[in-house]
C-alpha cells in the first residue's frame, strides 16, 4: 500500500509573501490569486504535474493573531497528512491549534475523516499526562464524611 504523501501547510505572516521563501512559480501564483497572508485565508499550491502540491495559510499580523491561529486551517483542510513550515513563532502552540482545529466530534453522525499532522521540529508532545505537584489520590489524607462525625 503506499505511503500517504505529507503536504507543507507553509504558514505566511500578512504582507510577508517574500519571507515564506517560495518558489518564483508558486510565488506567481500566490500573486495571481490574491494572496496577501491575511488571518485565516487558505491557498492550495500546484506541483509541478499541476496535482495539489500543498497550501498557504495566513496567519495575518502578529499584533492581532491568536496563539493557536494554526486551528483555523486545520478545520478548513481536507483528510490528509500535512507538515508546518514557514513562519512558526512556537512550535508547540502551532501543532496544538492544528490538532484543536482537526478535532471532528462524530459520535451520532460519521462524518468526513480529520486532517493529520507530522509534528514540526522543536514541539513538545507527550501521551502521559503531565505531572502535577500537589497531592494525588492514593497519597491525599481521607476526609471523615458527615455522619462520621456524629
Amino acid at each position: 500500500m503506499p505511503q500517504a504523501k505529507t503536504l507543507p501547510l507553509i504558514l505566511v505572516e500578512e504582507d510577508a509573501l517574500d519571507a515564506a521563501a517560495l518558489d518564483a512559480r508558486r510565488s506567481r501564483w500566490a500573486t495571481a490569486n490574491g494572496f496577501t497572508g491575511k488571518l485565516g485565508k487558505l491557498l492550495p499550491l500546484p506541483d509541478e504535474a499541476g496535482n495539489l502540491g500543498g497550501y498557504l495559510f495566513g496567519l495575518g499580523t502578529q499584533a492581532g493573531r491568536p496563539v493557536l491561529a494554526t486551528g483555523l486551517a486545520a478545520a478548513m483542510l481536507d483528510p490528509g497528512k500535512y507538515r508546518l513550515e514557514g513562519a512558526i513563532a512556537d512550535p508547540t502552540y502551532a501543532a496544538l491549534g492544528f490538532r484543536l482545529g482537526s478535532y471532528r466530534f462524530a459520535r451520532y453522525k460519521s462524518g468526513r475523516a480529520a486532517p493529520e499532522l507530522v509534528l514540526p521540529n522543536r514541539a513538545t508532545s507527550s501521551t502521559r499526562p503531565p505531572t502535577t505537584s500537589g497531592p494525588t489520590r492514593s497519597s491525599a489524607r481521607s476526609v471523615p464524611s458527615r455522619s462520621a462525625t456524629k
